[in-house]
């Protein structure tokens, strides 16, 4: 293999796990949130406990609310 053509192995690898990451922690957080569901814990809370549990910043905390609390499967967990 060429150089280049390692260097481009690398990178690819290096993306990959990035994602992996990013896709392991989405999962992380949808856990957390239909754990917390299932105990009656309040949504503030909830979230108050994603923002010091993760160390999301006040605008992941928007981010993570859209796309977890305004889907079918959650509205229907609420």
């Amino acid at each position: 293999m060429t150089v280049l053509g390692e260097i481009l192995v690398e990178h690819g690898k290096e993306i990959g796990k990035e994602i992996g990451i990013a896709e392991g922690r989405t999962q992380g957080i949808e856990a957390f949130i239909l754990d917390n569901l299932e105990e009656n814990i309040p949504r503030g809370r909830i979230i108050d406990k994603l923002i010091r549990r993760f160390s999301l910043s006040r605008r992941m905390r928007s981010d993570v609310t859209a796309a977890f609390w305004t889907t079918p499967f959650f509205k229907m967990k609420m």
